[in-house]
């Protein structure tokens, strides 16, 4: 039903909204740390950040056909797809913050930036909600 559409588009501009915001405070508080260290890890996860960005608006443009009676042969299927590609790097990337990312952070950062990062990102979260 339309309700139903309804709420899967907004659960999807909220999820999108979340990765974005949580993105961005990688960008610009953990990225530049970890770079004064060691030299690819961030930049590969920066690019998966835009690929996600990329996916993300092909599925709200979609959504949007979809909520405004643009139906054309193939929105389904790019919904699916759309879908289907951000579960996949989605859960590839998590893993690799989980696994690699952060572990790496705590390892190669000092005590001070590590106090600085985790003050910065706690401050952050309390400005934007």
């Amino acid at each position: 039903s339309f309700e139903s559409y309804t709420q899967i588009s907004c659960a999807i501009r909220f999820i999108s909204s979340e990765v974005r915001r949580h993105n961005e405070k990688e960008e610009k508080y953990l990225f530049p740390l970890m770079e004064r260290h060691v030299n690819g890890p961030a930049h590969a996860m920066h690019n998966e950040h835009r690929e996600l960005w990329k996916l993300f608006t092909r599925l709200l443009e979609s959504v949007e056909d979809v909520e405004e009676g643009r139906i054309y042969a193939t929105t389904v299927k790019e919904l699916v797809q759309s879908s289907k590609s951000i579960v996949e790097l989605l859960t590839d990337h998590i893993r690799k913050e989980n696994e690699i990312l952060f572990p790496m952070a705590r390892e190669v950062l000092s005590e001070t930036e590590y106090e600085q990062l985790r003050q910065d990102i706690a401050r952050e979260s309390l400005t934007t909600t």
